[in-house]
């Protein structure tokens, strides 16, 4: 084959955000690069990922972000070993920072990242802007998290495909690849080819990119056909999860509160006993069948992993009130109780503290009604009755039924597992192929993490695919 990179081919199954970004890389290394999306568009995910904003990255990275079923993510001293996430971030480094840029006449932005974790994840997120600077996209940030400067995830969706065209990528929109096989006796026509692709055509390519998303957001197309393609290859699959999921709640009453968004601490239990790390604060929205907001999607994925290995007694405890000490929070029950007069109802007991929705649902669920006057309560058990309410604004145990599924998901765990892969994203079962993004057994945080492994992920694989065997 010599050197001369045009000879060598890439086909990349799959349009997101991690297969896109890889036909670029691909391409921009001097491949021939076929693009194959069973959609009729590319990037119909990613178009409406952060309804429809797409946070793309986030200046606060580590790390401990990042999940995976083999728990390497966690272990910073295994920085130097290939199989720990780490080293797939160093890898993910060296790609970008040699990547082309300057397309635009436009200065390179450089914030200011909120942490530095000491490995190659901040510089990730750095070399990722620079990279779509140059492709004349530009961003803002809000409390870290990196936003398109027009606030539109159809404009990096456009940046993209203006990019793949300008480089020549063939993008083959509504081919759905049926097989890929080794081509163990590829034409003559076909120099270096090691994998058959067959879709609307057959083709044979020197190196293929994986990047076919995860089950999640079945709606905009995903599904685990990728899945079936690895394992065909020999990899085992962790099986997939929804993560970033809103929660079921096993309590008709909590409709009372439906449609509500208040600060919270939420915290999962599991037999009664608090799960490690399973702790958020931030936004809690109340929904219909349960509760969801971005502390809710950071914990899905622990309550999918307990769901998985069948546990019972699954349940969140609700704080209210979580700017709250507990001397602040005993001083203002002492001010309620003492306070209420015998024309105030329960419901006026919660005015000022909580949404009027909270107040009736937790009223409710013990059993009275909002309007009930504090002087038609028991004498005897009237600080018992009101001090037992205002508990449940700092204790509100919430019954656990399930996740809101893969319909509802903006992303899975499992996957590929990460210890079958090399750092470059290249099987260790099969020379040539390359497994990037949703596909591989790591998921981030909410807050466009996921997205920086998948552009990271996917950049890696089409570099390296493109100059596989050269």
């Amino acid at each position: 084959m010599g050197t001369d990179l045009r000879r060598m081919s890439v086909a990349v199954i799959g349009a997101g955000a991690a297969g896109c970004i890889a036909a670029i890389a691909a391409a921009s290394a001097g491949a021939r690069v076929i693009l194959y999306e069973k959609n009729d568009r590319i990037g119909r995910k990613l178009a409406a990922t952060g309804n429809g904003r797409c946070n793309l990255t986030n200046l606060n990275q580590d790390l401990c972000c990042y999940h995976t079923s083999e728990d390497f993510a966690r272990d910073a001293q295994k920085v130097n070993t290939p199989e720990n996430s780490a080293g797939f971030f160093d890898e993910f480094a060296a790609s970008l920072s040699g990547a082309e840029t300057g397309a635009f006449p436009f200065p390179e932005q450089n914030f200011r990242m909120e942490s530095e974790c000491g490995s190659s994840v901040s510089e990730c997120t750095k070399l990722l802007i620079r990279l779509f600077n140059s492709f004349g996209l530009f961003f803002h940030e809000r409390q870290g998290y990196v936003y398109p400067r027009t606030d539109s995830a159809a404009a990096v969706v456009q940046i993209l495909e203006r990019k793949l065209r300008s480089l020549g990528v063939d993008i083959r929109c509504g081919e759905d690849v049926l097989r890929i096989e080794s081509a163990k006796i590829p034409p003559k026509t076909v120099p270096g080819a090691r994998f058959k692709i067959t879709a609307g055509t057959e083709e044979y390519v020197s190196s293929v990119v994986l990047a076919c998303g995860s089950p999640a957001g079945p709606h905009l197309g995903a599904d685990d056909k990728g899945y079936r393609f690895a394992e065909g290859f020999g990899h085992h699959i962790e099986r997939p999860l929804p993560a970033l999921t809103s929660l079921t709640v096993n309590d008709k009453l909590l409709r009372t509160a439906g449609g509500v968004r208040c600060e919270a601490k939420i915290e999962i239990l599991c037999g009664g006993r608090a799960v490690p790390g399973a702790c958020e604060c931030g936004e809690l929205q109340i929904t219909g069948e349960g509760i969801s907001g971005i502390p809710v999607l950071q914990l899905s994925r622990s309550v999918s992993l307990l769901m998985k290995e069948k546990k019972e007694d699954i349940a969140a405890i609700i704080d209210f009130l979580p700017e709250f000490d507990e001397k602040d929070f005993l001083e203002v029950k002492k001010t309620r109780i003492s306070g209420a007069c015998g024309d105030d109802t329960l419901a006026d007991i919660f005015t000022g503290l909580v949404h009027p929705k909270i107040a009736s649902y937790i009223i409710r669920r013990q059993g009275c009604a909002d309007e009930k006057k504090i002087r038609n309560l028991p004498e005897d058990g009237k600080e018992e009755i009101i001090s037992g309410l205002l508990d449940m604004l700092r204790n509100c145990l919430l019954p656990i039924k399930g996740t809101g599924g893969f319909e509802k998901a903006q992303a899975a765990c499992g996957g590929v597992v990460l210890s079958e892969l090399r750092p470059t994203m290249e099987s260790r079962f099969c020379s040539g192929l390359y497994i990037a993004g949703e596909m591989t057994d790591i998921d981030g945080r909410c807050g466009g993490y996921n997205l920086t492994y998948a552009f990271c992920s996917g950049y890696t694989a089409g570099l390296h695919a493109a100059k596989d065997g050269t």
